[in-house]
């Protein structure tokens, strides 16, 4: 984790989302020795060094570098495949920064002046700021759109799930439904325990009108974390095509249970209860739906349709179906 930062701040090249840091079980060579002395060694470097860039500045920097940055080395609290991220360094590159400017006023003296500084640190000074322009333009380039962000993130970490599985659902969108399956089954081959991996399945299914393949997929992923909603959504919508409205509505209910600040949840179970002749309670959905996101193009649809349905079973009839 140290050597991927300190990669990180000397060659600021790779960026992404997401890297192929993982927990290491037993002393691997080039993942945990290499790494290992290779910090070590600056560590020595910047120690000997100390005293001829000024040990006071290098203390400073050394605590702005080490003490924001112990709370991301606290690994046991991260995921396996959130080990490292870029943002982690923000606050320690200061420190960082702060080395940088030392080597540089050392390197950079001379009695040529421009602006009363020696013109050497001027020079070096330009240059590392067009390097880390370019590499901070190609970096936010990729954030043009998901389908970029996450192609980029999947090529800098193949072995990494989360950029697999995001990837997977910009393909689904973009209606590349093939691209997306072969993507995501080898990683549910490889873990099985993914939730993410079963769910993106489920979805995949479903626009391949598997509706039976779907539901299998969408059930392991609730059995694997039952409070997410978001499956209960899926279930639903699949039970629905399966003709089973009775079961969709339950499977919406609960996913309102789990969470009833997402419209969309609101939205949907509204249209199931307005499926199944309810549509005294698909208001009430409905109205919550809007209380989170007025003017929502298709909750309002829904709303207008079931109040026309309303009226037409006339005054004392019941709006429910026989």
């Amino acid at each position: 984790v140290l050597f991927f930062y300190v990669k990180q701040w000397l060659w600021p090249v790779h960026f992404s989302i997401n890297y192929d840091v993982f927990y290491e079980q037993t002393l691997n060579p080039r993942h945990v020795i290499l790494p290992a002395a290779i910090v070590g060694a600056l560590a020595c470097i910047i120690w000997i060094f100390r005293n001829r860039l000024s040990s006071r500045e290098v203390g400073y920097a050394a605590v702005w570098i080490i003490l924001p940055l112990l709370p991301a080395l606290d690994y046991v609290v991260f995921k396996s495949d959130e080990l490292v991220h870029d943002r982690y360094f923000y606050v320690p590159s200061i420190g960082a920064a702060l080395l940088i400017a030392l080597l540089i006023e050392k390197a950079g003296k001379s009695r040529r002046l421009v602006f009363g500084t020696p013109a050497p640190v001027i020079a070096i000074t330009f240059g590392l700021t067009i390097v880390l322009a370019m590499s901070a333009a190609r970096a936010t380039s990729f954030w043009v759109d998901g389908y970029a962000l996450f192609s980029h993130a999947h090529q800098i970490a193949p072995l990494n799930p989360i950029p697999v599985n995001n990837l997977s659902v910009e393909l689904i969108e973009r209606g590349e439904i093939d691209q997306a399956q072969a993507l995501l089954e080898p990683g549910y081959q490889q873990d099985r325990g993914n939730l993410q991996y079963a769910f993106n399945l489920g979805r995949v299914a479903y626009a391949k009108k598997q509706y039976t393949k779907a539901e299998e997929y969408t059930r392991q992923a609730i059995a694997l974390n039952p409070n997410m909603g978001e499956s209960y959504v899926s279930l639903g919508m699949i039970q629905l095509k399966e003709n089973r409205p009775v079961d969709a509505q339950q499977s919406l209910q609960k996913a309102v249970e789990l969470n009833p600040y997402d419209q969309r949840y609101h939205t949907s179970y509204g249209i199931v209860l307005e499926v199944n002749g309810d549509c005294p309670a698909a208001m009430a959905q409905f109205d919550a739906a809007l209380a989170l996101n007025p003017g929502e193009g298709l909750t309002q649809r829904e709303m207008a349709r079931c109040r026309a349905s309303a009226a037409s079973s006339g005054p004392g009839r019941s709006a429910l179906k026989p």
